[in-house]
Formats: C-alpha cells, sequence, structure tokens
C-alpha cells in the first residue's frame, strides 16, 4: 500500500488576521500504512555475495618465478661483480705493469751503476798496474855518484835522490861526509890522513876512518891520526869490485873480548863497508846504512859491488 502524506495547520499565536497568514510550520508525518493485521513486515532478503572465489597458486608456477627471479638477479649481480672483477684486475695488471716497469729500471740503474764501478775498476786496476811499473822503474833506477877529489864512483837508487858532499877542515886536516838528501840513513865519510888523533875519545866514530890495513893476520881498522893495528876486524863478508875490494862489516866484526863494551869502534846495530882510496884527501872510505828497509842488504851489497876507482 501507498504511503499517505497528512499535513496539519495550526494557528499559533491568536485568530485570523488579515493580510498574509503567517508561515504555518508544516510536519511531514509519515504514517506507514500497515496490513490489515498487526504483523510485522517480512525481513529483507538476504543479499546473495557476488565476491568470486580465490585461484590458488600453482607450486610449479612458483618455482618458475623463483627460477626467473634469481636468475635475473643473479645476471645483475654477475655483470656487476663481473665489471668489478675487471676493474680489480686491471688496476692490479696496470699495478703490477707499473711495478715492473720500476724495478726493470731500477735493475737497469743497477746494472749501469755495475758497468760504471766495473769500468772504473778496470781503470783503477791498469792504473795501478801502470803504478807499479813505475813503482818498479823507479825502485830499479839507479843514479851514479863521482867524485873526482875522492877518486870514486858508484851507483845508488835514484829515489834517494842527490848526493850531498861536506868537506869541513879541522886544523891541518878535513873531515868529509856525504849524504842522500832523500835518506838520511845511509851516507859515507871519511877524514884526512892530516887529522890528529883524538886522544880524549873512548870509542871511534866509524865513519871517521881512513878505510883498512890489511896483513899476513888479518883486517885492521884504519883510525885518523894512526897508522897502526889497534883496531883489529873480522868482516862479515869480503867484495870485489873493480880496482878494489870492500870489507863489510857490522858490530860483531869489532868484538875483540866476550864484553861489548870493549867495543872501540862504535858502529851500532847497523851494516857499513870499508874500502881504500887513491887520493889526496883521504886513504880510505867507510859506508854505513842504518835502515834496511829503505835500503836492504842485498842492495846495499849491490851499491858497493858498483864502485869504480877513478885516480
Amino acid at each position: 500500500m501507498a504511503n499517505e502524506l497528512k499535513i496539519s495547520v495550526s494557528n499559533e499565536g491568536g485568530g485570523i488576521s488579515s493580510g498574509n497568514p503567517p508561515l504555518k510550520k508544516v510536519k511531514k508525518v509519515l504514517r506507514k500504512k500497515t496490513s490489515l493485521s498487526s504483523a510485522p513486515a517480512p525481513a529483507a532478503e538476504k543479499k546473495t555475495s557476488t565476491r568470486k572465489p580465490e585461484r590458488q597458486t600453482s607450486p610449479l608456477f612458483t618455482f618458475i618465478v623463483v627460477v626467473i627471479t634469481a636468475v635475473v638477479v643473479g645476471s645483475v649481480i654477475y655483470a656487476w661483480q663481473k665489471k668489478y672483477t675487471n676493474t680489480s684486475v686491471e688496476k692490479i695488471q696496470n699495478s703490477a705493469r707499473q711495478t715492473r716497469i720500476d724495478f726493470e729500471a731500477r735493475i737497469s740503474n743497477l746494472k749501469d751503476k755495475i758497468d760504471g764501478i766495473e769500468t772504473e775498476k778496470s781503470s783503477l786496476l791498469t792504473e795501478n798496474e801502470e803504478l807499479k811499473k813505475k813503482a818498479e822503474l823507479i825502485e830499479s833506477a839507479k843514479l851514479k855518484f863521482t867524485d873526482s877529489m875522492l877518486g870514486l864512483s858508484f851507483e845508488y837508487p835514484a829515489r834517494f835522490g842527490k848526493v850531498n858532499v861536506q868537506i869541513t877542515e879541522k886544523g891541518d886536516g878535513k873531515i868529509v861526509r856525504g849524504e842522500f838528501l832523500e835518506n838520511d840513513k845511509f851516507s859515507f865519510g871519511c877524514v884526512s890522513r892530516e887529522l890528529p888523533e883524538n886522544e880524549n875519545v873512548q870509542k871511534l866514530s866509524f865513519l871517521d876512518s881512513q878505510g883498512f890495513l890489511e896483513d899476513d893476520k888479518g883486517y885492521y881498522f884504519f883510525a885518523q891520526g894512526k897508522d897502526s893495528k889497534d883496531y883489529k876486524l873480522n868482516p862479515a863478508k869480503i867484495i870485489n869490485f873493480e880496482k878494489g875490494k870492500a870489507l863489510l862489516v857490522d858490530k860483531k866484526s869489532f868484538v875483540t873480548s866476550t864484553n861489548e863494551e870493549d867495543l872501540m869502534v862504535d858502529i851500532g846495530e847497523n851494516v857499513g863497508a870499508l874500502i881504500n882510496l887513491n887520493s889526496e884527501i883521504c886513504r880510505g872510505l867507510s859506508f854505513i846504512n842504518s835502515d834496511f828497509g829503505m835500503l836492504p842488504l842485498n842492495d846495499f851489497i849491490e851499491v858497493v859491488e858498483s864502485m869504480q876507482l877513478t885516480n
């Protein structure tokens, strides 16, 4: 049945007035028309659900999705890792290449230095050999000394330098001394026959001699002012040279007793030689060698053997 609409009008506030009537409140009353009986209206029918049933995911589909996802992610990771690895490998290769270049450069520098050292070594060895040869030449080089007043000449090592001969007058006599400028440990000397004997001297200087005397009993040191045989000697060696001979002596040559204090000729720990001359200044000459490092004994003997009498 249809619903009825009932409108009621009320005049509030008095009677009817002229003019326009006031606006009435209109109440809508919605009255439901009921059926003859008072029973409630039948319940509305339930709406049928239109939601579609959920589809279940197949395990195979899930597996495929997982595999595809793994392949995609793995590919991305592999590409990144490969790029990173290639970059790292390239850096390592560049570093190794630079290290090798640096190492080869260092090796090259070392080789150059070694070559330089070898060249310098070869040069030094050559220079050393040349110096040895020069030293040998200098060592073997000889100079010849000649003195017309003494009437004597001999050869000596050139390294000893020039010979300086000094003659000192003493009373009516003369004292002769010869020295080498570069070797003051090798010298010679004599005294003239006019030089008187020094009575106050207990020991005679080996250089204050006039050579030696000789008879059938042996040899004697020829001291200044005396033509006697007071100083017998035993030469260590007799050296013959052109036109003469020399006596090689040391301190043992002058020992006349077991007590060395009785030694009358002072030669010390040295080696000397006595020769006789044909000179107006000295009848003989003494040589003394005090340094066997500068002039070894054999070289000293060679000097004596080279002597020549020029008068």
